[in-house]
């Protein structure tokens, strides 16, 4: 599981994109307290008035008068007349919480930022400077909480601007856990759908259009250029249950790429050109998937030379490809879950073929076999004599 993982975080570093560990669902009145630890990067998506808190009292408190990195981000430039944003001393649970600490004074946002790794986009309402917070000025807090804290007074009145969308971030520190780079497919797909993007429909729509359309584009292009593409209906391939394995594996995978793209470029809408759009085109659904399902295309066309011992049809190769399978599901969320599945279910069909010795019949072999040409061509005759008796 390791290469997937690895190369996960050699493109973070490379790309200099930052990543957060994201926080959903329902909170107490929308007030969460972050997983880890302040230091790591992490954000609470949010609508509406809520935040994020954490724990600090007199004798327990993680801080130690350090500076923290704090930030608030928007998905909109909101009119900042509509909200207040608190930072400091207190709670986020209205009905428990009282506010102690005065708004901040607010004065328009930062230049948009596409999110490479979601394919979102957030702007700030601090410069990079200021988006720190000097803990020690929580000496004396009686309220027993440090927050991130917005209480929106819905009075805005510009159309699409009514839900204020926003999100808190404590620290900077880029750490995850092996659950949370397994849990990408699901932080990707609730950015898309109703946590940012609001887009939610895109991803089942493409997934139930990937595999008719491309099954059809494959068939025209055999049709009008003669160009012959691995295919499961290939007499050779039809009965083969690891080219359908394989065939699934890469639609899977492009599925997500298209995704990706899709929401990538709807992200760029809004924002001005900056280099994140290349981290998310190149590195996250280019090289996610695109590694995937160059490797699983080779693994694929080593099936049609079986005989002529192809290096990628040797079953003794099941393990590294299970190892592969496994390790994509650590890398960005390719595949969604559903193309290492495909991956990992190959690799354990071609394991049983290598421990039995097991080889799927062609359908070019069994046909024959059957005397399936002379029984079709048979029965057509006699429905043509049956035919000419009836007239």
């Amino acid at each position: 599981m390791r290469p997937g993982r690895s190369l996960a975080l050699l493109l973070l570093r490379l790309a200099s994109a930052r990543a957060h560990v994201p926080t959903y669902g329902a909170g107490a009145d929308n007030c969460f307290v972050p997983p880890h630890v302040h230091t790591t990067s992490q954000v609470v998506y949010l609508k509406g008035s809520g935040g994020l808190e954490i724990h600090c009292s007199a004798d327990d408190c993680p801080f130690g008068g350090e500076v923290i990195d704090v930030d608030a981000v928007f998905k909109y430039e909101y009119d900042q007349t509509t909200y207040d944003l608190f930072i400091g001393c207190g709670g986020c649970v209205w009905t428990l919480d009282a506010i102690v600490e005065p708004p901040r004074a607010l004065s328009g946002y930062q230049p948009s930022v596409v999110e490479p790794i979601t394919q979102s986009w957030y702007r700030s309402v601090f410069a990079e400077e200021e988006r720190v917070y000097n803990t020690s000025l929580l000496a004396g807090c009686a309220e027993d909480h440090f927050t991130i804290r917005v209480i929106d007074y819905h009075n805005r009145t510009e159309a699409g601007h009514e839900t204020l969308v926003w999100g808190a971030v404590v620290g900077k520190g880029e750490t995850f856990t092996l659950l949370e780079l397994i849990s990408f497919p699901l932080y990707v797909l609730r950015n898309h759908g109703s946590a940012w993007n609001g887009l939610g429909w895109t991803w089942w729509l493409i997934l139930s259009c990937i595999v008719p359309v491309f099954w059809l584009v494959r068939s025209l292009v055999r049709r009008w250029f003669g160009l012959k593409w691995c295919s499961v209906f290939d007499r050779q391939m039809t009965l083969e249950p690891r080219a359908w394995l394989c065939e699934f594996a890469i639609l899977a995978f492009a599925a997500v790429m298209i995704e990706e793209v899709v929401h990538l470029i709807y992200a760029q809408s809004h924002v001005e050109w900056g280099y994140q759009f290349f981290v998310g085109f190149f590195g996250v659904a280019g090289i996610a998937n695109g590694f995937p399902i160059l490797i699983q295309f080779l693994i694929y066309r080593g099936l049609y030379h079986r005989d002529d011992k192809w290096v990628t049809a040797s079953t003794r190769w099941w393990p590294l490809e299970l190892a592969s399978g496994i390790s994509w599901l650590f890398l960005f969320g390719a595949g969604f879950y559903i193309g290492p599945a495909f991956v990992i279910l190959d690799s354990l069909v071609r394991a049983y073929e290598h421990v039995t010795g097991w080889r799927a019949t062609r359908l070019d072999v069994v046909i024959p076999q059957s005397n399936y040409y002379e029984r079709m061509v048979g029965k057509a005759q006699e429905q043509v004599s049956l035919l000419r008796l009836a007239v």
